[in-house]
């Protein structure tokens, strides 16, 4: 194509490096890159003049970057009309919904939050900072520490590495359908993978090891010592937070009532993000 990456080994891995990734959980942090990157989209999705835009953006997003992105939509790429929303709201919404509990796991991060008639407080929206590249990072790290594998065994490079590890997981991971304190015990039927050379690997203890990552992220053992709070903290905190002072169900200074939460709250709830499409996530 017109433009290039850079395929530096710590530009890849880095969930920093704003050069190589233009956005980062959802937000644009480098507008250059992402001018680049958006003329490329719409190049090859054959965007007609006359078709408005409909782009998703991250929950609490801000003002700034909202009036940024309008600007490069009607100035440089010159569309008829243009809506930024929510991607949580859109998930629910795409299900024919309105009111819900929508959680959305992505890359970097996954975001829980309360949509009630398709207002969605800013107190009920809570985040947690792991998601699918922390899962493709330690499911890597576990494969060394487990079996030994290199180099010689993923791939020549640490990008190599990654993307190989990245397949894998998409293939065999899979959440435990129902909670148990002994789950690192639990016994899987042995998972192997083929690599691109046709050898084949066993991978059984890295990804039961890997599989219960959205529900006890201290399995990752960050190097800050700060543990993420789970998926499951981020669901709880976000509805107990409801109804909260922006609630239009709320009375002044009561404190949240279970009794007053709408029904289809809990009837409505909407995995969405590409780290929510590993087997038996629904389930759990």
């Amino acid at each position: 194509g017109d433009y290039t990456i850079s395929e530096d080994e710590e530009g890849f891995i880095a969930r920093d490096r704003h050069d190589v990734h233009p956005v980062v959980d959802g937000a644009v942090v480098n507008w250059e890159s992402f001018e680049q990157l958006a003329a490329h989209v719409f190049k090859v999705a054959d965007v007609q003049p006359e078709a408005p835009v409909l782009m998703s953006e991250p929950m609490l997003n801000t003002r700034k970057c909202r009036e940024k992105m309008a600007e490069l939509m009607f100035e440089t790429f010159e569309v008829p009309a243009f809506c930024l929303f929510p991607a949580g709201a859109l998930a629910l919404y795409s299900g024919g919904r309105n009111t819900g509990l929508s959680l959305d796991m992505g890359e970097h991060s996954a975001t829980a939050s309360v949509i009630l008639n398709d207002i969605h407080p800013p107190c009920c929206v809570q985040k947690t900072d792991f998601g699918g590249y922390d899962t493709t990072a330690l499911l890597l790290q576990r494969l060394k520490d487990d079996y030994g594998y290199g180099e010689d065994v993923l791939g020549s490079s640490l990008a190599r590495e990654l993307e190989t590890t990245r397949n894998m997981k998409q293939r065999l991971l899979s959440a435990l359908a129902t909670h148990d304190a002994k789950w690192k015990y639990y016994l899987l039927d042995e998972q192997h993978h083929t690599l691109p050379d046709g050898r084949t690997i066993d991978v059984t203890k890295s990804t039961l090891h890997c599989a219960h990552l959205p529900f006890e992220p201290s399995t990752l053992g960050r190097r800050d010592d700060r543990t993420p709070r789970s998926i499951v903290d981020i669901v709880v905190d976000s509805v107990s937070a409801y109804p909260c002072e922006e609630s239009v169900y709320s009375e002044e200074g009561a404190d949240p009532d279970p009794l007053t939460w709408p029904p289809e709250l809990f009837g409505n709830v909407v995995v969405s993000g590409g780290n929510s499409f590993f087997p038996l996530i629904g389930d759990r």
